[in-house]
C-alpha cells in the first residue's frame, strides 16, 4: 500500500488520496505499475494533474527532462534489472514528457545545481545530447530552466533535491516530494509546504538568469567535445 510505503499516517493518507482524486488523473502509469515500487501512482498523478512544477536538483537532470540514453544509463546502473525493466522504465519516463507537450502545459521551474551539468551519465556523446536537448526545453515559454553555478556559494536550498506539486483546483493545497534511499516523502503541511516554496525562490536568486544558464550549459557542451 501506498501509505505503507510513504510511512504516512491516516490523516496524510487521506489527505493525498483526495488530492491524486481532485487532480486530472489520467491513470496511464497503471499501465507500468509491474516495473516501478508499489504506491507509485501518487507521484504519477500528482505531476499528472499539477498546474505547477517546481523542482530543485542537486545531482542529476530531473526526470521530466532527460533524454531517452540519459535515462537509459541511470537505470542500468541499478543492479539486478533486466533488459525489459530498463526499456519499460525509460518508456514510463519518456511518457511522462508528454505532459510538457500538452496545449497548456504546466508551469515548470527547474533549477540545477551546476554539479548535475559535470556528472558525467552515459559518457561524453550521451551528456551532450542530454545537455542539447535542455537547451532545447529552455526556450518554452512554460519552462523556466536555470543553473546555480558554482561561484553562488552556499544558498537555499543547497544539497537538498525535491519537487513542489501545486493545483489550480479550489481547496487542493501543494504538496512536496522528496526522494531517498529506503523511501520517499510527500509533505502537505502548510507550514511545511511554504519552507519549499520559499526555498525555489531563494535557489532562484542565487542561479544564473535564463541567458545566462543556457551559456553555462553551452559551455559544458563545448568542454564534453
Amino acid at each position: 500500500m501506498a501509505a505503507d510505503l510513504y510511512q504516512l499516517d491516516g490523516s496524510e493518507t487521506e489527505r493525498l488520496t483526495r488530492l491524486v482524486r481532485e487532480a486530472r488523473s489520467r491513470g496511464w502509469w497503471h499501465d507500468y505499475t509491474d516495473v516501478v515500487p508499489a504506491g507509485s501512482a501518487t507521484f504519477y498523478g500528482l505531476e499528472d494533474g499539477a498546474a505547477r512544477v517546481s523542482h530543485h536538483s542537486v545531482g542529476l537532470i530531473p526526470g521530466l527532462f532527460q533524454t531517452a540514453a540519459y535515462a537509459r544509463s541511470l537505470v542500468a546502473s541499478v543492479s539486478g534489472v533486466s533488459k525489459d525493466t530498463m526499456e519499460r522504465r525509460v518508456a514510463l519516463r519518456m511518457r511522462r514528457q508528454l505532459l510538457l507537450q500538452r496545449p497548456n502545459p504546466p508551469a515548470t521551474t527547474v533549477l540545477l545545481d551546476e554539479a548535475v551539468l559535470h556528472r558525467r551519465i552515459g559518457g561524453s556523446v550521451v551528456m551532450c545530447d542530454q545537455l542539447r536537448h535542455l537547451l532545447d526545453l529552455s526556450q518554452r515559454s512554460a519552462v523556466d530552466l536555470r543553473v546555480v553555478p558554482f561561484s553562488a556559494g552556499a544558498y537555499s536550498p543547497a544539497g537538498v533535491g525535491f519537487t513542489v506539486f501545486e493545483f489550480n483546483a479550489v481547496g487542493v493545497t501543494p504538496v512536496v516530494f522528496t526522494e531517498h534511499l529506503s523511501r520517499n516523502t510527500f509533505i502537505d503541511e502548510p507550514d511545511e509546504v511554504a519552507v519549499y516554496r520559499s526555498s525555489i525562490v531563494d535557489g532562484g536568486v542565487a542561479a544564473l538568469d535564463a541567458v545566462g544558464s543556457r551559456a553555462l550549459i553551452t559551455e559544458r557542451i563545448e568542454a564534453l567535445h
